[in-house]
């Protein structure tokens, strides 16, 4: 079922734009997922606060292996099934990323998505990486994952662009439920480092949440 256009998708030409300023805050590089932390002051070499022409801190990011450590946590295998459940919804990307390039007929939105598809992609690597760093899984079996669900696809479940919208803000807002109690699972289970990496997958969740219930207003 391919969604159809509609007002939605043709009425928001530049409204959205401002989206794509976001900086994002999960990213993959080579073999590591690069948490880029916010911090609220910059110093420069002699330890002074940087300032910016209108004399208030100069903001920043400090780049973090978002995993380091994780090899040393311990999860159940109860957990690490759960967990799976999780990455395979992460892991149809593709499929979501597709749909919504194919169907927009906008910039505005059209570069929203591109964004969108940008932050959601280290989302389903993360849980793979919890998986393997836990012993849960060899990297062969991530590939076999992988191969396996792209030949699975994906079917749009609604059929025009603002049912999918809705679709998606009550998607994501559920996910960050969702995530926020997996992360509390973690934390149980003596794992605090994987239970935050689960907790930024959650804020982004909420961020996009937000984002999509602004398009339907």
């Amino acid at each position: 079922m391919t969604p159809k256009l509609d007002a939605l998708s043709t009425d928001c030409e530049d409204e959205y734009t401002h989206y794509i300023s976001r900086n994002p805050p999960l990213t993959i590089e080579r073999d590591k997922i690069i948490y880029n932390e916010p911090i609220n002051k910059l110093y420069g070499p002699g330890g002074e606060v940087l300032l910016d022409e209108k004399g208030k801190p100069v903001k920043g990011y400090r780049r973090l292996d978002l995993l380091a450590g994780v090899e040393n946590e311990t999860i159940s295998d109860d957990l690490a099934t759960a967990t799976e459940e999780y990455e395979r919804v992460e892991l149809l990307l593709p499929f979501f990323s597709k749909f919504a390039l194919d169907i927009l007929n906008n910039r505005g939105l059209s570069m929203q998505y591109g964004q969108w598809i940008v932050e959601e992609q280290p989302h389903g690597p993360i849980y793979s990486e919890i998986l393997v760093l836990t012993r849960h899984r060899t990297r062969e079996q991530n590939s076999a994952l992988h191969s396996y669900l792209l030949k699975l696809g994906w079917t749009p479940p609604f059929e025009t662009y603002r049912e999918m919208v809705a679709y998606a803000a009550m998607q994501e807002k559920a996910t960050l439920i969702n995530t926020d109690e997996l992360a509390d699972k973690y934390d149980a289970e003596g794992a605090p480092i994987s239970a935050r990496a689960i907790r930024l997958i959650g804020k982004d969740e909420g961020y996009h949440s937000g984002n999509f219930i602004r398009q339907l207003k």
